[in-house]
């Protein structure tokens, strides 16, 4: 096993708080490498200083020693990803897109999880009505909370609404059991609907059954919130530092597109919500690919277009911050394939926004 996560799973927790039996975490993981089963065992550990009933649900298989820290654990082996190629099923059209005049790149989501999450909460919800539980509280495994606050911010909350939410959402069985059990039906059913993201399924579905809801006052002062969140505008946390990169292909060749944020910065144009999480200094990046292997210095609200070199299909980026791994990708379809998906285009002249 790994050392920080055996030192994590066997680290003392001090119970802090204590609540009536009528509570109960959900926790949805999703753990494929051993760092994010170590947010998993972070997460988990911040939670048991309530003394609250922990339930956790994946889709993928959790480690023995992991589910050995939990109360309760539900494997649903049925995970159902709405992929690329169903898009046109459903008339979705998921492309960023970033315009500069120099290049124009378009990068499509490979996939859309909201509705392996939801059913995940739905099994979490059917197994806390069984245990005869009154209130749910639910957790993505990558969010590592302040205790206090969230305990003024939500569990204290909670006694006097239907539901508070934010980034984590409190609810009270009965409204749980509406929203998650009745209405999450099956994948086709969910995509065909207008709100099918999961943020929007969410807040459509408590404002039609009920007016006794709260938006939370909790604040991610130490941004360990989502923190393996897929896509911000402004970036995500990547060993402290905030910033967004994805790799894009032009005729066999492979390029990386890193963007950062600050307070005063222009950014390039882009078909992205943009959010006030900024930084100020310049970040270090270690790049390696098959012949490529350098350093590269990002500048706050400054955005780079890196040309790797060929594409080579089966072979691996790996980017590093300060010795840490903050990304890696192996290239495991071919070239024409990966620019369907992600692609850039060079251009002299500015092109009308898409």
């Amino acid at each position: 096993m790994n050392s920080e996560l055996e030192y994590l799973i066997n680290k003392r927790i001090e119970i802090k708080y204590n609540l009536d039996d009528g509570h109960i975490f959900i926790v949805g993981a999703f753990t494929p490498t051993i760092e994010k089963e170590i947010l998993l065992v972070k997460c988990i550990k911040k939670l048991k200083e309530f003394n609250i009933p922990i339930l956790l649900v994946s889709h993928l298989p959790i480690s023995i020693e992991i589910t050995k820290l939990v109360d309760y654990y539900i494997f649903d082996s049925k995970n159902e990803l709405l992929t690329l190629n169903r898009y046109p099923e459903f008339n979705l059209n998921n492309l960023r897109w970033i315009q500069t005049d120099k290049y124009f790149i378009k990068n499509y989501v490979k996939f859309h999880h909201d509705y392996a999450a939801l059913t995940l909460i739905k099994n979490g919800v059917i197994l806390s009505k069984t245990l005869g539980k009154k209130k749910i509280h639910y957790f993505d495994y990558d969010c590592i909370i302040d205790t206090y606050q969230y305990s003024q911010t939500f569990l204290i909350d909670i006694d006097n609404y239907d539901v508070v939410f934010g980034f984590l959402f409190s609810m009270k069985i009965e409204l749980a059991e509406e929203i998650f059990v009745n209405n999450v039906t099956t994948l086709e059913n969910h995509f065909s609907q207008i709100n099918w993201r999961f943020e929007d399924f969410l807040i459509n579905n408590i404002k039609k059954y009920t007016n006794s809801y709260k938006v939370s006052d909790y604040i991610d002062n130490d941004k360990t919130i989502n923190t393996e969140a897929a896509w911000l505008r402004a970036g995500i946390n990547r060993n402290g530092e905030y910033f967004e990169l994805y790799l894009c292909v032009n005729s066999d060749n492979l390029y990386l597109c890193l963007f950062s944020t600050s307070n005063n910065c222009t950014t390039p144009t882009s078909g992205l919500i943009y959010n006030n999480t900024t930084t100020s200094k310049n970040i270090l990046l270690e790049i390696k690919y098959h012949n490529f292997n350098k350093f590269i210095n990002l500048i706050p609200g400054n955005y780079d277009l890196i040309n790797l070199g060929k594409y080579i299909i089966n072979e691996k980026v790996e980017i590093k911050h300060m010795g840490i791994k903050v990304f890696d990708e192996v290239l495991n379809i071919e070239s024409i394939d990966y620019e369907k998906i992600s692609s850039v285009e060079f251009t002299e002249f500015k092109k009308k926004l898409i």
